[in-house]
């Protein structure tokens, strides 16, 4: 295909008449013409680069040099995207996994790291997951809770070296800034989540570490809550039970 094809294909491509994209090019309708018709051979780089701008091409498709138009490659995405979802995988879903572990009469924990001495400020709220699972209760008060040990469930942050049954230690995110890209552990309407967090357009967004689990999108019909940035993992190789 040479470029007056690729030029046809293009103002074709826009719905516009092609008088229109003469005018948009800045150019004369009968030049348009010429050009298509192959009269005028050399209509010059500037009338070619008004000539794309219109057809929302570029020149180097135009001349060949490059595989797709635009329009191809927004198709293409939408492509890309819909496979995507249809390879995902089906077991794909958010899952609670982190457990508040209160140590029992005579049972003691390693100490919390203390808190960092920057002001601290107060969380935007949020909320989420219609398939949570109510978590059970700890014993501080929300401001406090992460001081607290919590006890991974599951295996969906095993790519992030977290397996079931890990202690995590956690301290407190001062706002979502503080916790960006961080693995934190979190309140989802009452249930008690470890996942990686990220804030994308003006929402919460948690994700695994494990592929076979979706994101969670906070939406602003929910209550969302980081309890506090995940620092350090303590493994009990024995494998006990875990705690009731």
């Amino acid at each position: 295909m040479d470029w007056r094809a690729r030029l046809r294909q293009a103002i074709d491509a826009t719905d516009k008449e092609d008088k229109t994209v003469a005018a948009e090019a800045g150019i004369a309708k009968e030049t348009l013409s010429r050009i298509l018709s192959g009269e005028i051979q050399d209509p010059g780089f500037e009338t070619m680069r008004r000539l794309a701008a219109a057809t929302n091409v570029t020149i180097g498709w135009l001349a060949g040099d490059e595989p797709f138009s635009p329009a191809d490659r927004d198709r293409l995405i939408d492509i890309i995207d819909y496979l995507s979802a249809k390879l995902r995988p089906a077991s794909s879903r958010p899952e609670p996994n982190a457990i508040p572990l209160i140590a029992p009469p005579g049972d003691q924990f390693p100490p919390a790291v203390p808190e960092e001495a920057v002001p601290a400020q107060a969380t935007p709220g949020a909320e989420q997951d219609p398939n949570a699972v109510e978590a059970g209760q700890n014993s501080l008060s929300a401001g406090d809770r992460y001081k607290q040990p919590y006890e991974a469930a599951g295996d969906s942050m095993i790519d992030a070296a977290i397996l079931d049954g890990d202690v995590l230690y956690l301290r407190k995110a001062h706002n979502f800034a503080d916790a960006e890209g961080e693995i934190v552990v979190c309140s989802v309407d009452g249930s008690i989540y470890v996942k990686r967090f990220f804030f994308r357009n003006r929402r919460p967004e948690l994700r695994s570490e494990n592929r076979t689990y979706g994101p969670m999108i906070i939406d602003r019909s929910q209550r969302f809550e980081i309890i506090g940035v995940v620092i350090r993992v303590a493994r009990n190789l024995s494998r006990k039970p875990r705690r009731n």
